[in-house]
């Protein structure tokens, strides 16, 4: 059959009413995978800023921190609290009682009460990672008491804001001071065979939250145990997560240097001993003296700047030490992952050795080795250590 052939002023119109019918389809799909909603007015969103959960007397509590803005575009932090029967019901209670649109940030921040640790975060850290309007990179955050105190900390009379309580971790993380974790690498350590977790601890000090330390979590994520400043650096550097720092040590009684760790570095190495896992641990990290309080003349030299990376050396060793039997030996958590280590450099000892790993992770032998390596000591026009 023939085409048909329309005059030009019939096809324009054809071609018009191809046009239209695109321009609608595109219109109505466009506002089906935009979620068909109007644009929500400022004064009607509450933004949620941080998220706190806490376990009391066999009920949930949710507390959320929020932007609230006023019809005069005028912004002030404030917290809902409700409870429920589960996280998911707690938190839908406590969305009721503004009547806005919740619209979670980008820098969420979660934080779990002890109760709630301790009750195990397998129970709600689901939640939180199938939910698609929180980020994955949400902070989580354990702290000391309940959730609901640490998000309702005020300052010159103003809630301090979540976000500054995840940024805080984020400082001390890169500082080596605390560790950090966010809703993504929690589930995948958790999801892991026999591994467990760590997570950044905080607690209220004169009123303001400061980072304290850090939680150790079992692999049914429930809370076990509490890492103090220098264990969490040994714990760090453990993980290949010590990259900074700093660092005092004692070269005598009366004499102390200040140290800054820069380029820091961890390799595990799995061997077999007669059917023993054995785990090597080498960090190795440059060192730079900022200070030197004491006796300096006695610590000038060559032969005294390789005393000052001895003294780090020990210092760093004697720190991942302690994380090593607070993990390993004492809890039997395999939070630093060496059967996954195992797994992937020995899988035919690792299969020998898993169904069993997290009752005998403690008959496995680890060796530590700190490699220090000094670069400059003070100013910049200090003589050369070379």
């Amino acid at each position: 059959m023939r085409d048909r052939i329309f005059p030009k002023w019939q096809r324009d119109k054809r071609n018009s009413g191809k046009i239209a019918l695109f321009l609608a389809i595109t219109l109505v799909t466009g506002m089906f995978f935009t979620g068909c909603e109007m644009p929500v007015p400022l004064n009607q969103r509450l933004l949620i800023r941080g998220i706190g959960i806490d376990w009391e007397n066999g009920e949930y509590f949710a507390s959320l921190q929020a932007d609230q803005v006023s019809e005069n575009s005028q912004s002030m932090v404030v917290v809902y609290t409700s409870k429920g029967d589960s996280v998911l019901e707690a938190l839908r209670n406590v969305t009721k009682q503004d009547g806005k649109i919740p619209q979670y940030s980008h820098d969420l921040t979660v934080v779990f009460g002890e109760g709630a640790a301790k009750r195990g975060l397998n129970k709600m850290v689901d939640f939180f990672l199938r939910n698609p309007d929180i980020p994955s990179a949400s902070v989580i955050i354990v702290c000391e008491g309940r959730a609901q105190d640490i998000l309702s900390a005020e300052k010159d009379e103003q809630v301090i804001p979540a976000d500054v309580l995840g940024d805080a971790v984020k400082a001390g993380s890169y500082n080596g001071q605390t560790a950090a974790s966010d809703v993504a690498s929690l589930v995948n350590h958790l999801a892991g065979e026999g591994e467990s977790a760590f997570l950044p601890y905080m607690r209220l000090e004169d009123g303001i939250p400061t980072t304290a330390g850090t939680v150790l979590l079992d692999r049914y994520g429930i809370q076990v145990d509490i890492l103090d400043d220098s264990a969490t650096r040994g714990l760090l550097l453990l993980t290949n997560q010590l990259k900074n720092g700093y660092l005092t040590v004692w070269l005598d009684e009366d004499t102390k240097a200040s140290l800054e760790i820069s380029n820091g570095s961890t390799a595990v190495q799995v061997t077999e001993r007669e059917g023993i896992p054995l785990f090597t641990i080498t960090y190795s990290c440059s060192v730079n003296m900022t200070a030197l309080e004491g006796n300096f003349k006695d610590h000038y030299g060559r032969e005294y700047y390789d005393s000052i990376s001895k003294a780090t050396e020990g210092e760093l060793r004697m720190d991942a030490q302690t994380a090593l039997n607070r993990c390993i030996f004492e809890n039997k958590l395999d939070v630093l992952q060496m059967g996954r280590w195992m797994h992937k450099q020995m899988p035919s000892l690792w299969n020998s050795w898993k169904d069993r790993w997290h009752d005998a992770m403690d008959e496995a032998e680890y060796v530590i080795d700190v490699q220090a390596n000094m670069q400059r000591v003070g100013k910049e026009n200090t003589p050369s250590i070379e």
